[in-house]
C-alpha cells in the first residue's frame, strides 16, 4: 500500500513540496492528475447544488406568497452572492448553464419537499431563464 492510498492528505503535501521543488521525476503525476480532475468535479457539483439551492428559494417565493419577507429576500440574494463568488465568471459558469434544467429538476424536487405543495404545482420546465435567475433584481412576480 502506497501514502496515497494510507494518507492522501499527507501525500498531496509531499507531492506539493515535491513540485515546488522542481523533483517532477519524484512526483506521482497520474495521481496529482486524478486528484485535479476530482477537484474540479467537486465544484461542479457544489456550484450546481447552490443553483438548485437559489432556484429552489425563488420557486418558494413565488409559491408561498404568504411567507414572503425580509429573510427570504435575504436568503435569496445570500444564495446569489455565494453562486457567483464561488463560480466567478469562467468554466463553472458555463457548467450551470449548462446543467441549468438539471439543477430546476433538483430544485423542483426539493421545493415539493420543503413546501408540502404538489410536485405538478411547480412548472415541469424552469420559468426563468439564467441570467433572470442571476439579476439580483429578479424576484418572481416582484420583490415583497
Amino acid at each position: 500500500m502506497t501514502l496515497y492510498d494510507e494518507d492522501l492528505v499527507r501525500w498531496t503535501f509531499e507531492q506539493g513540496a515535491a513540485l515546488r521543488a522542481g523533483l517532477v521525476m519524484v512526483a506521482e503525476l497520474e495521481h496529482i492528475a486524478e486528484i485535479l480532475e476530482d477537484m474540479g468535479n467537486s465544484e461542479m457539483r457544489i456550484i450546481e447544488r447552490q443553483l438548485a439551492r437559489l432556484l429552489m428559494r425563488l420557486l418558494k417565493w413565488e409559491y408561498q406568497p404568504e411567507r414572503r419577507g425580509n429573510s427570504w429576500r435575504g436568503s435569496i440574494a445570500g444564495a446569489r452572492k455565494a453562486f457567483a463568488r464561488r463560480a466567478g465568471s469562467g468554466i463553472l459558469v458555463e457548467h450551470a448553464r449548462a446543467e441549468f434544467a438539471w439543477c430546476y429538476d433538483l430544485a423542483r424536487d426539493e421545493a415539493t419537499a420543503e413546501t408540502g405543495l404538489d410536485h405538478d404545482r411547480f412548472p415541469h420546465e424552469c420559468p426563468w431563464t439564467f441570467e433572470q435567475v442571476m439579476d439580483v433584481t429578479f424576484y418572481p412576480c416582484g420583490p415583497a
